[in-house]
């Protein structure tokens, strides 16, 4: 059986991040997967299904090899919100990838520089999303983006190994690893978008994280439709 094929698969870990980008969907049709929670439509001429991971690594993983499995899939774009890690940055700020690796995946002293678990997004998608956020003037940063299976907070063990090793990483999150490692093995382009809801440089970013999620999911959610608008398929 010929598969479906979708321009952008929208990945969301959280009923937050998802149902903001699902309010832009156009014709929006629940799709009935076993386990997943999906929901089709489209943004202008585009075919796009929007997902749910579930929180962490191993949930993205599942969730994003089984979709890529089960439709000829163009595009992926993982979606929501992060933590900051840089002294400059605020909440509402967005972050894009250039590249995500794990932080809490250690092998040895060489891991940190190790290219076999970096994965590299898509360049073009990288532009399109830079040119949106130049067009709404957004503050932004575009770089590594860091994954890990813990919430990061100012006086965790994380936080300090995150600093000490991988001390040009713009972000910090739980899924986009995976997101992105599996798309590698899959050879499909992908690009990380996320607004920062908390920034672990200061203390008490848990409280931060509450209170600022749904803003960060609204507006990581405007920028990933604006760039599949823009996206050429």
């Amino acid at each position: 059986m010929q598969k479906i094929t979708l321009d952008f698969l929208v990945i969301a870990a959280m009923q937050e991040e998802m149902h903001a980008i699902v309010s832009h969907l156009s014709n929006p049709k629940t799709l009935d997967h076993t386990g997943f929670t999906a929901v089709s439509g489209v943004v202008e001429d585009k075919t796009v299904c929007v997902i749910l991971s579930g929180v962490g690594k191993i949930n993205a993983a599942i969730t994003t090899t089984y979709f890529l499995m089960t439709y000829d899939v163009k595009h992926v774009i993982n979606v929501g919100s992060a933590g900051g890690l840089l002294e400059s940055q605020h909440v509402g700020d967005v972050v894009v990838s250039t590249k995500v690796l794990s932080h809490d995946f250690d092998i040895g002293p060489t891991t940190p520089t190790d290219m076999r678990f970096q994965y590299h997004a898509d360049k073009a998608l990288i532009q399109n999303v830079n040119e949106v956020l130049d067009m709404q003037n957004k503050t932004h940063y575009i770089g590594l983006i860091v994954s890990g299976d813990q919430f990061v907070t100012n006086d965790s063990y994380a936080y300090h190994r995150i600093k000490d090793l991988y001390s040009e990483a713009i972000c910090v999150e739980m899924e986009a690893t995976a997101v992105g490692a599996t798309c590698s093995r899959f050879n499909v382009p992908f690009v990380v978008i996320r607004a920062l809801s908390d920034v672990p440089f200061y203390k008490n970013n848990e409280e931060t994280f509450e209170q600022y999620l749904v803003h960060a999911s609204e507006s990581s959610a405007r920028i990933c439709i604006e760039t599949i608008k823009k996206a050429r398929v």
